[in-house]
């Protein structure tokens, strides 16, 4: 009789846990909808910062009245940027590229031969998918013409989930992303910065790839249908990075370049991160190829 009474309860409290997920289910559904109605006003800031940038706007007096003068920011901003006082300044040069390498939260995601190509990055952007598509967001990255490759923009597509299995409750953790998408970039000869040559011991060379900004849009292809069980733990630890950095660009570094830009952002302490050794990829150090 216990038995049985325990099982019936235990059930109801099963049914109620689940309601209630439904409930967070539908609310993230408001969220997504709350948040791409307010994107559509976010993004012309966006739009006009990236003209600022890009040297394509300037902006007017009552544009540029802030509550200081930004003297010893932009003091320091000159000396690091190595600007000429008596230069013709157009824009703000190496802006992507300096929110890289100031941001923290991305330490170890820029090498030093990734900074020559993301000196011709000019902007990125972000936009949601819009309904029938699958929910999910898309960053741009836009690319001055340059020595490197042939694209004048990079993509990388995410897309999340929100749903409650019965089956699974313990599974479910809110709206994530379940699926990235890169694109392919179309590197001029001898110059992908995402490869190396290689001496191989028994003789001969051999194509390597290393670490690199740009390994960013390639990540890891996981056939359509394929179970997450049945991905082996190496491609789940890179997966789970992968999506990591796209939460990082959504809701740090895209909204809060300027602040990384002058370097005004405290270091960030994420419960999320994860306990990730490079060596886990198919990468290598670059200091051991020719």
């Amino acid at each position: 009789m216990a038995f049985y009474k325990l099982q019936r309860r235990l059930r109801a409290l099963k049914q109620l846990q689940f309601e209630y997920f439904e409930y967070e289910r539908q609310l993230n559904d408001e969220f997504d909808a709350l948040e791409s109605k307010y994107h559509k006003m976010r993004d012309k800031l966006f739009s006009k910062r990236g003209s600022i940038i890009a040297g394509d706007y300037e902006p007017d007096d009552e544009e540029c009245d802030w509550v200081n003068h930004e003297e010893d920011i932009c003091n320091q901003l000159m000396i690091s940027l190595k600007i000429d006082e008596e230069s013709d300044l157009t824009g703000i040069p190496d802006f992507w590229l300096t929110v890289f390498k100031n941001a923290k939260i991305l330490e170890g995601m820029v090498h030093s031969y990734d900074e020559p190509v993301l000196k011709y990055l000019y902007d990125v952007r972000i936009e949601y998918f819009k309904s029938p598509d699958p929910p999910g967001f898309m960053f741009e990255f836009y690319f001055n013409k340059n020595e490197y490759f042939k694209n004048s923009v990079l993509t990388k597509e995410y897309y999340t989930k929100n749903e409650v299995n019965k089956n699974n409750l313990a599974d479910y953790g809110g709206k994530e992303i379940y699926k990235s998408v890169g694109c392919d970039i179309i590197w001029k000869l001898g110059k992908n910065v995402t490869v190396r040559r290689i001496k191989l011991k028994q003789g001969g060379m051999e194509k390597v790839r290393v670490y690199s900004f740009f390994n960013f849009f390639k990540p890891p292809v996981i056939p359509e249908g394929t179970d997450y069980a049945d991905i082996d733990e190496k491609t789940k630890k890179i997966l789970r990075l992968d999506f990591k950095d796209g939460k990082i660009f959504k809701d740090d570094i895209i909204p809060r370049a300027v602040l990384h830009f002058t370097n005004e952002v405290k270091d960030i302490v994420n419960d999320d991160d994860i306990d990730f050794d490079e060596s886990d990829t198919d990468d290598i150090d670059p200091e051991n190829t020719v």
